[in-house]
């Protein structure tokens, strides 16, 4: 890059306007100069970092046409956090809790890509339902994860309705 100016300041300035690579070449331009600068140093890590992966799940209310109640996932993943030919998919766990028949279910849901929105029929209450965000290379979902090659990349809070 060779800045005349290159400094942990103009890195930062060009980390805020979204360009990551020149902030990072930036600061390896002021670490090659002063190893030990401690501004440089402290900010490497924030230009290094991935963005988070993002997963959150809401109940939406009953519609007015009387279709009930859904439960809407939304998720986002950076496509450099995936390895290889990993998919995502959602694991679904709803625990029911009627006094007659408590039940706890579990489900799967392919994703359609890196960013996405999927709403599933909530069904009546009382009921609460948890929901992760998997990375998988290989394996049956009904495999446990560390046999079928999956990992977790985020968990979405609990909704209860």
């Amino acid at each position: 890059m060779t800045e005349a100016l290159a400094s942990p300041t103009l890195a930062l300035l060009y980390l805020a306007q979204g360009h990551r690579s020149r902030a990072r070449a930036t600061l390896d331009e002021v670490l090659a100069a002063d190893p030990f600068n401690g501004h440089a140093l402290a900010l490497v890590p924030r230009v290094r970092a991935l963005p988070p992966v993002r997963l959150g799940a809401q109940l939406v209310a009953e519609s007015p046409t009387g279709s009930g109640a859904s439960l809407e996932l939304r998720w986002f993943v950076d496509p450099r956090h995936l390895e290889g030919d990993e998919r995502l998919s959602l694991a679904l766990g709803i625990s029911r809790l009627r006094a007659a028949d408590p039940a706890l279910c579990f489900e799967a849901h392919s994703c359609s890509g890196t960013r996405g929105r999927k709403r599933l029929p909530a069904g009546r209450g009382p009921a609460s339902a948890a929901v992760a965000l998997i990375a998988s290379t290989s394996g049956a979902p009904e495999l446990p994860i560390s046999e079928a090659g999956q990992r977790v990349l985020a968990v979405a809070d609990v909704v209860s309705w």
